[in-house]
């Protein structure tokens, strides 16, 4: 299977041969000019309709990626953080950080959300003698389940998300 980076160097190949800027390409594809130039640098991974777009343009059969078959595991990964228990996405991590780009990128974001917030409620939870941490232990529950939430429904659809208040603990390898 065709995977990303190679599938970016696969298509500026294709590009270059046709004596097509990348600005010719996005035309074509209906994209602008700075999403070609991330999917030609392997930082996306192309839609499926961009796919057989591409697959028309050059005539070449584009092998299909494992991208469809990892969505649910992006998904889990995601959802995993309703409850900050660091495993759940360590483990998806570990295991198909390999096979999907997106897999390991996304992964420390959910990681460093889930250790930040497992730290917030430690925190919040040792505020309970107190008082003040009987209010701030279900609000920062609520805000937990909201972000992942919200957050699982737009990498569903393909969309960026975020992870506010997370703090930067691990960081991508260079």
């Amino acid at each position: 299977m065709m995977t990303q980076p190679e599938l970016g160097s696969h298509i500026a190949r294709l590009r270059q041969q046709q004596h097509w800027t990348q600005e010719v390409l996005a035309e074509k594809l209906s994209l602008n000019t700075r999403s070609v130039q991330r999917l030609e640098a392997g930082e996306t991974e192309p839609r499926a309709q961009t796919l057989a777009r591409l697959q028309e343009l050059f005539g070449d059969s584009f092998e299909q990626t494992a991208q469809s078959h990892n969505d649910l595991w992006l998904i889990l990964m995601h959802l995993s953080s309703v409850f900050p228990v660091v495993i759940i996405p360590l483990i998806i991590w570990v295991w198909k950080r390999a096979e999907d780009t997106r897999i390991d990128y996304q992964a420390y974001d959910v990681l460093n959300f889930q250790i930040s917030m497992w730290l917030a409620m430690m925190v919040a939870g040792s505020m309970v003698f107190y008082l003040v941490g009987l209010i701030i232990l279900p609000l920062l529950g609520i805000f937990i389940c909201v972000v992942s939430i919200k957050n699982t429904l737009r990498v569903a659809q393909g969309q960026p998300y975020r992870y506010p208040f997370s703090l930067r603990l691990l960081k991508r390898g260079a």
